[in-house]
C-alpha cells in the first residue's frame, strides 16, 4: 500500500519505445484496454495498422479529455506556466 493513495505514478523503462508512456498515459487517464485496432491502448498481437500508424481511437479521447478535464477540476493536476521552467 502507498503512503499517499492519492498520487498516482507513470513508471516506464528508459529503452521503453515512445509508444508505451502513451499507453501508459491512457490509463492514468482512465482508459481500459480496448478492442479497436487503431487503439494504441490494444494489447492484441497485430500487424495492421502498423504500430507507427496506431493512437487514440476517437472515443478514447472524449474519455480521456474528460478525465483530464476532471482532474484539473479537483487540481489532481495543476498547469503550470511554461516560461517559470525554462533554464
Amino acid at each position: 500500500m502507498r503512503a499517499d493513495p492519492s498520487r498516482r505514478f507513470v513508471i516506464l523503462s528508459s529503452i521503453a519505445p515512445e509508444r508505451v508512456l502513451a499507453h501508459e498515459l491512457g490509463h492514468f487517464f482512465g482508459l481500459p484496454h480496448s478492442r479497436f485496432a487503431v487503439s494504441i491502448m490494444n494489447k492484441t498481437p497485430r500487424d495492421e495498422p502498423p504500430p507507427e500508424l496506431r493512437g487514440f481511437h476517437p472515443s478514447e479521447l472524449v474519455i480521456m479529455r474528460r478525465e483530464r478535464d476532471r482532474m484539473f477540476g479537483d487540481r489532481t493536476l495543476v498547469r503550470r506556466d511554461r516560461r517559470s521552467h525554462r533554464r
